[in-house]
């Protein structure tokens, strides 16, 4: 991704003029709790005023999912809470919302727990069949579990059309042929209207 080096300039001014100057560079995987140390209500102040400097639509915002409450030990990250990064500021001012940033990062979050043994980056474009390997048994409890962790009507989901039955024993261009794409962009979609189709 090209990141338009003004804009993320003007995120780093931002931090200084509301928390000071660190002893780091601020990077794009800054973090704001486990980095910078903005938790409690200071994180709930700093987002509403990066939301008001940028006009971004924070009204949707989960800062629970984000950050901890005061006095947390030693200022060390809250166990359990989704890293907010100056990475995903810098998405929301492109998206222009928040929102935008927050569902999909508890999507990532919720694919991590779930399938903590991969390690490349998660995109919208990642799809839960060729990218995360999910056949069978395995790919209808990861969709169980995320329709039960987002509250979601998935009673219109056909999943054999994305799980085609016997599988293993397509062929690659027979599999590619017959089964129909569902990638964390479907899953985000589905979080925003709470239904998964």
């Amino acid at each position: 991704m090209d990141i338009n080096s003004n804009l993320f300039e003007q995120i780093q001014q931002f931090v200084v003029s509301e928390r000071g100057k660190y002893r780091f560079p601020l990077i794009f995987e800054t973090s704001l709790e486990g980095d910078l140390k903005i938790t409690g209500t200071d994180a709930v102040d700093f987002i509403l005023a990066f939301g008001k400097k940028f006009n971004i639509d924070v009204s949707n915002f989960d800062a629970v999912a984000y950050f901890g409450g005061e006095g947390g030990f030693m200022h060390l990250p809250t166990p359990g809470k989704i890293p907010l990064t100056l990475g995903d500021l810098y998405n929301s001012i492109l998206t222009g919302s928040m929102y935008e940033t927050d569902s999909f990062r508890q999507i990532i979050h919720f694919v991590e727990d779930e399938k903590w043994g991969l390690t490349k980056p998660f995109v919208r474009e990642t799809e839960l069949y060729r990218h995360l390997k999910l056949r069978g048994d395995d790919a209808r409890e990861f969709l169980d579990a995320f329709v039960k962790k987002f509250t979601l009507d998935a009673s219109e989901f056909d999943f054999d059309k994305y799980f085609p039955k016997g599988d293993r024993f397509l062929s690659p261009i027979l599999d590619f042929i017959l089964r129909k794409k569902i990638t964390l962009g479907d899953l985000e979609r589905a979080v925003k209207s709470g239904k998964l189709v």
